[in-house]
């Protein structure tokens, strides 16, 4: 899927012209929305690149904090999935190439041989050190210019943006 292209923004003033094409279109909804977009759209964008220059992906660090946490009991690919929201496919694939890349490895579970442990290894943890002071100046320069009422308030808005999208996929 390409990315938007968010050079013709509409003005509330064209939006209230197509609302009167679409009869249930709110303006402040839609531009609202766009901006939202937008604004998603260039932070994804410059975390993937700061991911990839890491040799991560948004998924992969996602597992290599997990593994961390776990210590070394490890964690199941069936609870990989799980914490990634994924399919069990979709978190095969991930660690067949994390394996690969050398930073997991898959051992045969001491208590059942019949199943798996993943585990983080050196080169993860080193990967996930040189990563982690990038990642987090990111997420400070993000935020930088809202003070600690503005973040909060960020947080308290997206979170009703989720529970309205979870009581809508809920059928309330």
């Amino acid at each position: 899927m390409e990315p938007y292209d968010f050079s013709d923004v509409p003005s509330i003033e064209r939006i209230k012209e197509m609302n009167q094409q679409v009869a249930n279109s709110e303006p402040d909804n839609v531009l609202s929305f766009i901006t939202f977009q937008r604004v998603y759209s260039e932070i994804d964008g410059a975390y993937a690149d700061l991911l990839q220059d890491h040799h991560l992906s948004e998924s992969r660090f996602l597992i290599l904090m997990f593994l961390r946490r776990a210590g070394d009991n490890g964690l199941s690919p069936s609870l990989i999935a799980q914490k990634l929201s994924s399919t069990k496919a979709t978190a095969s694939k991930l660690i067949r190439g994390m394996v690969a890349d050398g930073m997991i490895v898959k051992l045969a579970s001491e208590i059942d041989q019949r199943s798996s442990i993943i585990r983080i290894t050196d080169h993860g943890d080193e990967l996930l050190d040189h990563f982690l002071p990038a990642n987090f100046d990111f997420v400070n320069r993000l935020f930088s210019r809202l003070t600690n009422d503005e973040q909060f308030q960020f947080s308290y808005l997206l979170q009703k943006l989720l529970v309205n999208r979870e009581n809508e996929n809920n059928g309330n």
